[in-house]
């Protein structure tokens, strides 16, 4: 099963994933045949990518953000988050509802921390929910922490702060430079003074821009003197933000090492290496061209190494190279020079 942007979606594939409108009524079947029909009227919808089948796919089980029923049946509440954030103002019962939808997402991932990895998930809903992106990161910081040890209530309390985080961009709180690196004081502000919310959540809200090296607003806080929640998501922030740049520009896989390296200063080091050990940024059936030229399929993800995946070279111009498991990086040529998304 392999992600494709609707921008280079090719008719001839099987669809992997059901894809269902904002009301959860499904529109295109897991299985069908993408006709070119079918994909010039997809590319006519705010739709973001499809997940496909073809004769390369080995891993079809999909990821639990993947499946779009799970993100749907949530949608509608969180996005009243959109009026808290934008308006600066809310009600009990709004918090209630949310509060309520975040519980359900926290106890599905404690139930099933062991199998689910963490993913990047760009927008795929045929929704127009400025929420979806946010949902995913609050989704993937949830079961981080999970995956750490933490107990439910403290996760409970970590998504809903990074479901919440930006509500100090509001605009009556001002749109200068200095009202948005004040948005974290703002935000924890009004979310204690209208909700007296527990300080676990606040305090993760104020953190969270604030850098490991010490040099985030707007405290200019150190190393473990920031919050582990915060520390948490601003890992998950990055990833998100590399991947997402990955996909726009599918020639960024091959820096996105030294992205990260040029970054890792910004982040704490033991929760970096714990994240990379349960992270897929090359997930298993992704196309990855190489500096020899070779396209090959990933197939099996290293935990102490999520940067330098296996592949089964699948096009070559070289024969003795077709399928053949070669590591990433491991010899000269073998460096990766692009995500690609079909191999003809």
């Amino acid at each position: 099963m392999r992600m494709i942007p609707l921008t280079h979606l090719q008719s001839n594939n099987i669809l992997a994933i059901d894809i269902l409108d904002e009301n959860s009524k499904v529109l295109l079947t897991k299985g069908q045949l993408l006709t070119a029909g079918l994909v010039n009227r997809l590319k006519n919808t705010n739709l973001a990518c499809v997940y496909i089948i073809d004769k390369y796919s080995q891993d079809q089980v999909p990821t639990y953000t993947a499946i779009p029923q799970n993100i749907l049946q949530r949608i509608s509440t969180l996005n009243e988050l959109r009026n808290i954030n934008q308006s600066g103002q809310g009600d009990f019962e709004t918090l209630l509802k949310i509060m309520h939808t975040v519980n359900d997402i926290v106890y599905t991932l404690y139930a099933g921390k062991q199998n689910y990895r963490l993913n990047y998930e760009p927008n795929k809903l045929l929704t127009k929910s400025p929420t979806e992106t946010n949902i995913y990161i609050a989704i993937t910081t949830t079961l981080f922490a999970l995956k750490l040890g933490w107990n439910p209530n403290d996760a409970v309390n970590l998504c809903l702060a990074v479901l919440l985080r930006d509500i100090g961009l509001a605009a009556h709180f001002g749109s200068s430079n200095i009202a948005r690196q004040k948005h974290p004081i703002n935000g924890a502000n009004f979310l204690k003074s209208t909700y007296d919310l527990p300080e676990e959540i606040l305090e993760i809200i104020r953190e969270h821009h604030e850098l490991y090296d010490g040099t985030g607003f707007p405290n200019k806080l150190h190393g473990d003197n920031i919050c582990k929640g915060a520390r948490i998501l601003k890992i998950v922030d990055l990833y998100y933000n590399l991947q997402e740049k990955m996909w726009q520009n599918p020639a960024r896989a091959s820096v996105l090492t030294e992205d990260l390296q040029i970054r890792t200063s910004y982040l704490d080091p033991v929760y970096l290496g714990l994240f990379m050990n349960n992270v897929d940024i090359f997930h298993k059936d992704m196309l990855l061209q190489l500096t020899c030229g070779d396209i090959g399929i990933v197939v099996k993800t290293d935990k102490t190494s999520p940067l330098t995946p296996v592949l089964k070279i699948i096009k070559s111009s070289n024969p003795s190279h077709v399928n053949q498991l070669v590591k990433v990086a491991s010899q000269p040529g073998f460096k990766i020079k692009s995500l690609v998304y079909y191999v003809d």
